[in-house]
């Protein structure tokens, strides 16, 4: 009899550029035959995109539902990739440690098929437009903020990896898709997250305050 053909991964989509659509190639990496994808080949499947495209991915990841701590692993990739932005590398460079781990393929397949609706619409909507806002000054500020919200990400705040997340997200969309108007996307981002870490350090200085005062009152 026959042996059954082993079904093959399905080639990335080219988007409007000619070039192969985000979405596509993270679909791609999720249907490999390998059951363990590195970061070695999520550098290497986005070739000159690295930059945007790999910080993309963490940042996705961090607005994911996860358990306490685990944006503090994905924060400090995020931190080194942005310190080279600012820094104004061509090439992203990560440590061989942190290229060689990897995640469980058929896992990474399905998250990507859990955001592919969103990252999809994204891609429909960017295009490279207002292009000095990601040309190379543009993106060393894109680097410094990034850098900022990076560690924000990694601080214990309840709720308060989204929105640096979300930030990120915009800000590596734009420097990938070379859409200013999602690097203008990211600022307002920044300014939200900046706004609720004000109130949320406001609050907690308020109740050390009244606990002070408390415990005052009762000596």
């Amino acid at each position: 009899m026959p042996k059954p053909m082993t079904p093959h991964p399905r080639p990335p989509e080219l988007d409007a550029s000619g070039a192969h659509a985000f979405s596509g190639v993270l679909r791609a990496l999720g249907e490999g035959d390998d059951h363990r994808l590195t970061v070695e080949e999520l550098v290497g499947a986005f070739g000159d995109r690295a930059f945007g495209a790999v910080m993309l991915v963490f940042a996705v990841i961090s607005t994911l539902p996860l358990p306490p701590g685990s944006t503090t692993v994905t924060g400090v990739p995020l931190v080194l990739m942005a310190v080279q932005l600012v820094r104004g590398r061509e090439r992203l460079w990560l440590p061989r440690r942190l290229l060689r781990a990897a995640v469980s393929r058929g896992n990474f397949g399905k998250a990507v098929g859990k955001v592919m609706p969103v990252l999809r619409f994204a891609e429909r909507l960017t295009r490279p437009r207002l292009e000095p806002l990601v040309g190379q000054t543009g993106q060393r500020v894109v680097g410094g903020v990034c850098c900022v919200l990076a560690v924000v990400l990694s601080l214990p705040v309840p709720l308060g990896n989204i929105l640096p997340a979300v930030a990120i997200c915009l800000f590596s969309l734009g420097i990938m898709q070379r859409d200013g108007y999602a690097v203008i996307a990211g600022w307002i981002g920044t300014a939200a997250s900046a706004a609720v870490l004000i109130l949320f350090w406001g609050v907690v200085m308020r109740v050390v305050a009244m606990s002070v005062r408390m415990i005052g009152i009762e000596f």
